[in-house]
């Protein structure tokens, strides 16, 4: 989480300059819900390890739930950040032919 949240500047100054979908709400939110969730792995994991017996098997069932629920999500985010790069370089590169243009250069 310190290094989402010390990374985060980088996000502020690509959503003021580029037309992006992920918004900071949507950024902190999607941040907020990756904590909790591995919050809940954590829990889960301790439990497990001083669980015994069919405890156990019932928390292995809520952790396989979790784990899925952490892809999941980390898939979405990785989802919306890629449809985002993508934009970024659709306009950079239209950028950089308006002032190659501009220069004279091909």
């Amino acid at each position: 989480m310190d290094k989402l949240n010390a990374d985060n500047w980088k996000f502020n100054l690509i959503s003021l300059n580029f037309d992006i979908s992920f918004t900071n709400e949507e950024v902190a939110h999607s941040n907020e819900r990756s904590h909790e969730l591995y919050l809940n792995y954590l829990d889960l994991a301790g439990r497990i390890r001083k669980t015994e017996g069919h405890e156990k098997e019932q928390l292995f069932k809520r952790y396989a739930v979790v784990v899925s629920d952490m892809c999941n999500h980390c898939e979405e985010i990785y989802k919306r950040l890629e449809r985002d790069i993508a934009i970024v370089r659709k306009q950079l590169l239209a950028e950089l032919k308006g002032t190659n243009k501009s220069l004279g250069w091909r």
